[in-house]
């Protein structure tokens, strides 16, 4: 199975179910109340973190699983310690159309979570094709270092050079020869002798004068 087409979805508002309580599931939460999802959550009994979250769009219910929770869902999330109530979930969810992430079986899985690294605008999936979510975890701690305000920068002047060319140059084809041009290397290069207003307007010389 290989998970190898990204989407970046909007989640506000969109109906998700947690199956499950413990640690997972308490991570699960978080990600998506931050998203502005309503979150359902389902279990017989919740972590103590868990059930201490007061948030208007968290909905816990201490009970065991029904398939009547499957009802109306847009994301189910998976994640008992129970491996055969999470086949029978995931299973259910396919014959549903809902996608579905189960936590310990990415081959029952329809769709798996990244690790994001945001800053700002920028935003970085990271996966390793369900294998090794440690390791993806591991890879943004590394860029975050990595990654530094120059980064930012550079996607603002692209951006406005983008908007630019996009006012004065008709033609599609022609236009994307043009931003062919930029060098997110050269531009990061070409801020540290001079400010951001002062590359933007060397880049447009170049590109449209």
């Amino acid at each position: 199975m290989s998970f190898n087409y990204v989407i970046h979805c909007d989640l506000a508002a969109a109906n998700c179910l947690i199956v499950g309580g413990g640690r997972v599931a308490l991570r699960k939460v978080q990600t998506l109340l931050e998203t502005g999802a309503q979150v359902t959550v389902v279990a017989p009994d919740f972590l103590s973190d868990l059930a201490g979250i007061q948030h208007e769009q968290l909905h816990c219910i201490k009970r065991p699983f029904v398939m009547d929770d499957l009802a109306n869902r847009d994301l189910v999330f998976v994640a008992t310690n129970d491996r055969g109530l999470n086949e029978e979930i995931a299973a259910a969810c396919r014959d549903r159309h809902i996608p579905v992430n189960v936590a310990d079986s990415r081959l029952e899985s329809s769709f798996i979570v990244p690790a994001l690294l945001q800053k700002e605008d920028l935003l970085i999936s990271i996966a390793t094709n369900g294998k090794n979510p440690g390791y993806s975890r591991a890879l943004k701690a590394y860029l975050n270092d990595q990654i530094d305000d120059s980064f930012l920068e550079a996607l603002d002047i692209w951006c406005a050079v983008r908007d630019r060319v996009k006012e004065e140059v008709q033609g599609q084809t022609e236009r994307e020869k043009l931003l062919r041009q930029l060098s997110l290397a050269d531009l990061i290069k070409a801020m540290e002798a001079g400010s951001k207003e002062d590359v933007y307007r060397r880049v447009i010389e170049c590109l449209l004068l």
